[in-house]
């Protein structure tokens, strides 16, 4: 029974403790995370444009005789729920990496990415971009490094815009690790 107790946990401990190895060749050439870019411009490139299909569906906020429906990730819906059987999309607010908003008071809040953007609602049909706070949802586990533990990748050069995720693809410039 205690050898075959030593011949089972022995080499299963040796196994647990081991660490993973990254297979990396002479050129520094293997599999690593690369940054996934976006131009800082684009990213704020805010409009109001035609009605366009529902993608992927988020939250739904009831203003007056408006609704807001949160597109994940491209905007918001502006739809005329005057005629309540039947509910007419009226617009689309364009906004780039969009996941929250809320409303008070007039105002539609929602997130481009890391800042906050805010509308004046007071014409519904065509809301009117008033500010924008940079910054205000900070995400530096996405921008400094990959959300998995000890692997390498590329580091972020923040002249080529923001980074908004990583990719698992073989790489030249494996110089990070984590």
């Amino acid at each position: 029974m205690r050898k075959i107790f030593h011949l089972i946990i022995i080499p299963t401990l040796f196994l647990v403790s081991c660490r993973r190895v990254v297979s990396i060749d002479k050129d520094n050439k293997g599999y690593g995370y690369v940054p996934i870019y976006v131009n800082k411009n684009d990213l704020k490139s805010i409009n109001f444009s035609a009605p366009k299909p529902t993608v992927n569906a988020g939250k739904i906020y009831a203003y007056g005789n408006y609704i807001f429906q949160n597109d994940m990730g491209t905007g918001i819906h502006v739809i005329d729920n005057t005629q309540k059987l039947n509910p007419l999309k009226t617009g689309f607010l364009n906004i780039p990496y969009n996941f929250e908003m809320a409303i008070k008071d007039s105002f539609l809040y929602a997130n481009n990415l890391i800042d906050l953007v805010v509308f004046d609602l007071h014409n519904p049909a065509n809301p009117q971009l008033v500010n924008r706070i940079n910054g205000v949802f900070p995400m530096q586990s996405i921008q400094n490094y990959p959300n998995e533990s000890d692997v390498y990748f590329e580091c972020v050069d923040s002249t080529k815009g923001a980074v908004i995720g990583w990719k698992k693809q073989i790489t030249v410039s494996q110089n990070c690790y984590r």
